[in-house]
């Protein structure tokens, strides 16, 4: 038969066990869980930086695209007009200026380096033009003999 009589334990200094053993495990488990608490809040912490950066420096990144569009479409809009003075003024026109393109109150400029028109048919126009430090280099080779036809047409890293 089992017996359910209350039982008493005596907690004397000389039973096996001290006060000095309880209030050390009560300690450790709480810092157990405050040292976890720290580290999943400190993961989480790193995890929702650097999700939060990827977004931020991905619209940084479609920015750059539209300022490089923006100035591919600038140095191509100067290509023609070498090529329309070109045609207005023949092999007097050399380039080495700027022209002034407006777009939305904004004076863009972009720069035509050179129009060599050394060789009788094919004349080669070199332009640059910066928007907000994109640059965009290009090189055209268009013959004089028929209409201004476009032989090449490549964007080049430097002149040289």
């Amino acid at each position: 038969m089992v017996n359910l009589q209350p039982t008493t334990f005596n907690l004397r200094p000389n039973a096996g066990f001290t006060q000095h053993y309880f209030s050390r495990q009560k300690n450790s488990a709480g810092f157990i869980a405050l040292t976890a608490t720290i580290i999943v809040a400190a993961v989480l912490l790193v995890l929702t930086v650097s999700i939060a950066s990827s977004g931020f420096q991905g619209r940084f990144a479609v920015f750059d695209g539209e300022v490089k569009e923006a100035s591919r479409a600038l140095a191509e809009a100067c290509v023609e007009t070498a090529i329309l003075k070109h045609a207005k003024d023949g092999a007097v026109y050399t380039g080495s200026g700027d022209v002034v393109v407006v777009d939305a109150g904004r004076g863009w400029t972009c720069t035509v380096l050179d129009v060599d028109s050394t060789d009788l048919t094919a004349v080669v126009i070199r332009v640059q033009a910066v928007v907000r430090e994109a640059y965009t280099n290009l090189e055209v080779t268009v013959d004089s003999t028929i209409g201004y036809s476009v032989n090449s047409w490549e964007e080049v890293p430097e002149f040289p």
